[in-house]
């Protein structure tokens, strides 16, 4: 028995020596004799396909086009360093749903005949694809968040849930007279959902004034009644009506809903991002992300939507290598490591999330920026301030939100 084991390992060695790779150690012939990792749906050996369902050509596609020039840089980094486990390559399957619920519907489930995970699924698209999430038990990255999607297993989130940026834009500046302008998109609905609850937590002294887009709204929005306004508007609806708006007062913004650069943001306008300035030194995953960019997507603007989208990879990077580790790249893995898992190095882009620890850890603080300042960052932005709310309030959140 003992000469056939020599035997073989002296042949594995020969063979190694004839194709110009030696094994210097038996840690590396380990590695050669480590048996195959399952086979599965969106995985067949050697490469790993993950979906992306995002508007391309329709009235959003500014916005997921930047979103998903950030998703492909993230890979395209992955794969250059050997992919997955340093063995498996990552290639992403894209479909176009032109911001049509039903469209979407019917590529989510096109598209999950052939992948093991939706690497991006647009907020237009959620609802539509979320029942094939559930009958084919797949993960799915949301770009943005809200208490829904964060707190439901299936989606992965990296950013603060609009409700709960609500409340801490509202505890953060307790005596403004706030007005809300959003529409009905899914976030806009959110938002407008979520504002008596915030501004009941948050001990505001003016009532908020919430409203949806329309010809009157120029009426409305008076620095009399609404000395701070924040603003969601779907991109390519409603927008041209706030360009038009004469309104002197703060107007807070999300980053998604700006794009990149100093020609884009007026005097008064605030925006909401993730805390880190676009500076090489200002976290660690900011060297990580501009090398990447440099190397894969020389041409890129300095363009918040497509950090985000960058960094909405982090936590399916993370599953993925520890389900590869595991030997088994299956939907079901994924989804138990994705409920099971400790904490995820989110590159100090957000707080480290970890679902596992009583409480959750998850993302919390925002930073706020605006245009120009002393030291403006690569977009021209500089950082006022990062705010967090308490977490009492955030508790009481989430509780009257869950029982709605």
């Amino acid at each position: 028995m003992c000469k056939k084991v020599r035997l073989s390992v002296c042949t594995l060695f020969l063979l190694l020596i004839s194709c110009g790779e030696i094994a210097t150690s038996e840690q590396s012939i380990t590695e050669v004799l480590k048996p195959p990792v399952q086979q599965a749906v969106g995985f067949d050996g050697e490469v790993i396909r993950l979906g992306v369902l995002a508007d391309l050509t329709g009235p959003g596609a500014n916005l997921d086009r930047a979103r998903l020039a950030g998703i492909e840089t993230f890979w395209a980094e992955v794969n250059k360093t050997g992919g997955i486990g340093k063995r498996v390559l990552v290639e992403l399957l894209s479909a176009d749903h032109q911001g049509e619920p039903t469209a979407a519907a019917i590529e989510a489930f096109s598209l999950a005949e052939s992948v093991v995970s939706f690497a991006f699924i647009s907020e237009v698209a959620a609802g539509a694809a979320y029942p094939i999430l559930v009958n084919e038990n797949i993960l799915a990255v949301s770009p943005t968040s809200t208490l829904d999607w964060e707190s439901d297993p299936r989606f992965l989130t990296h950013s603060v849930p609009v409700e709960i940026m609500m409340l801490t834009l509202f505890e953060s500046f307790p005596k403004a007279k706030w007005c809300v302008l959003a529409d009905r998109s899914p976030l806009g609905a959110n938002v407008a959902a979520s504002v008596e609850v915030a501004e009941e937590l948050s001990d505001l002294k003016e009532r908020v004034l919430v409203i949806e887009p329309s010809v009157k709204s120029k009426e409305i929005l008076t620095i009399d009644r609404c000395s701070h306004l924040f603003v969601e508007l779907a991109e390519g609806r409603h927008q041209e009506e706030l360009a038009e708006l004469s309104y002197d007062g703060l107007i807070f913004k999300r980053a998604a809903s700006v794009g990149g650069g100093e020609s884009e943001l007026r005097a008064q306008e605030i925006v909401i991002d993730l805390t880190p300035e676009w500076r090489v030194d200002s976290a660690v995953g900011m060297r990580e992300f501009m090398t990447a960019l440099i190397r894969h997507t020389p041409d890129a603007r300095a363009d918040s939507r497509l950090r985000d989208g960058y960094v909405s990879q982090i936590r399916l990077y993370d599953i993925l290598e520890r389900a590869f580790t595991s030997g088994e790249v299956t939907r079901s893995r994924l989804r138990q490591i994705a409920d099971d898992s400790g904490p995820v190095n989110m590159r100090s882009f957000v707080e480290d999330i970890d679902v596992i620890n009583e409480p959750k850890v998850l993302p919390r603080a925002i930073g706020l920026f605006s245009s120009g300042g002393e030291e403006p960052d690569d977009r021209g932005w500089s950082r006022l301030q990062v705010v967090e709310p308490t977490e009492n309030n955030v508790r009481g959140l989430v509780s009257r939100e869950s029982r709605d």
